[in-house]
């Protein structure tokens, strides 16, 4: 749909070659003779897919509109000499009545084609859906085991054995003190492993998850999480391995990113900064709140969700 409020002009000067045009007096036409001209330019915005504007409608006519599609704005240029400058808003004027017309005419098209896409998609995947059955009826038959894929993640499937969190004590010391279990940082690491491979499920089935509100996003990375270790919970004040998840759907991925270490150092418990490889996740020193003594290592990793 374009835009017809939102029309903007630009003019300037403009060389146009007047070697064919015989109210000009040239004496050489078979080479270019350029006089000063001036060149008008409309802008018109439009809204929706440009591609649309390469197709051609069912319904159409000899003399389509010529213009140029620059990111979201149609442009018509147009060079004039000063003996026909009067007639540019006329001409303009017709091209864009043209364009309403292609426009209508694709609009009704693409209108059909919608109404029965589901159909026919339908019927395709089901199509589909037999030629699969099919053959894996004939590999079933052959008697040999089928290869893994590499690459997949292994969050699909719950394993047979859950881990279990074995604390790690600290060392012992020839001084009185009082040992505190602490998280072992490979399964640290593993557990945070778990979550980002969750991703990747979500990435491979966007249109699973794009309507899932935080609190169901946060039962599918539970359901993986339980499948793989017992006893984990909600951040209490002996816990020293922490992980916040952000999942970005409204916001570009390279704003939030940008963000995070604003809004992480400026909290009144954050501490240091942390070394982290990955692209898209942080890992702080935080201090707990309710003792600053304490401190509690934070990884925040940030999820781009479908839409």
């Amino acid at each position: 749909m374009i835009d017809e409020s939102g029309i903007q002009v630009d003019y300037g000067d403009a060389q146009i070659d007047v070697s064919h045009r015989f109210e000009y007096a040239v004496f050489d036409r078979s080479t270019p003779t350029y006089v000063t001209g001036t060149r008008i330019t409309f802008f018109v915005p439009f809204s929706g897919d440009p591609q649309l504007f390469k197709c051609r409608p069912s319904t159409f006519n000899l003399n389509p509109p010529r213009g140029l599609v620059r990111g979201s704005e149609l442009v018509f240029v147009y060079d004039r000499t000063r003996q026909d400058v009067a007639n540019i808003e006329s001409e303009f004027e017709r091209e864009r009545q043209n364009v309403k017309s292609c426009l209508s005419w694709i609009a009704n098209e693409v209108g059909q084609f919608n109404s029965m896409i589901r159909q026919k998609a339908s019927e395709q995947i089901g199509v589909r859906r037999e030629k699969l059955l099919q053959d894996r009826g004939i590999v079933e038959n052959l008697g040999f085991p089928l290869k893994r894929r590499s690459g997949v993640p292994m969050t699909y499937t719950s394993p047979e054995v859950r881990r279990r969190i074995v604390p790690k004590l600290p060392p012992v010391t020839p001084h009185p003190y009082s040992p505190e279990p602490t998280l072992d940082m490979s399964e640290y690491e593993h557990i945070l492993s778990v979550i980002s491979n969750m991703v990747l499920v979500m990435e491979r089935s966007p249109s699973a998850f794009k309507d899932m509100g935080e609190e169901h996003l946060r039962q599918h990375f539970l359901v993986q999480l339980n499948g793989q270790y017992e006893g984990l919970g909600y951040t209490c004040w002996r816990d020293t391995k922490t992980a916040l998840l952000i999942f970005n759907r409204d916001t570009t991925m390279s704003t939030v990113l940008q963000r995070v270490p604003q809004v992480v150092r400026e909290h009144h418990n954050y501490k240091a900064d942390l070394e982290h490889t990955s692209e898209t996740g942080f890992r702080y020193v935080f201090g707990h709140r309710e003792d600053s003594d304490r401190e509690l290592t934070l990884t925040v990793l940030v999820f781009d969700i479908p839409g």
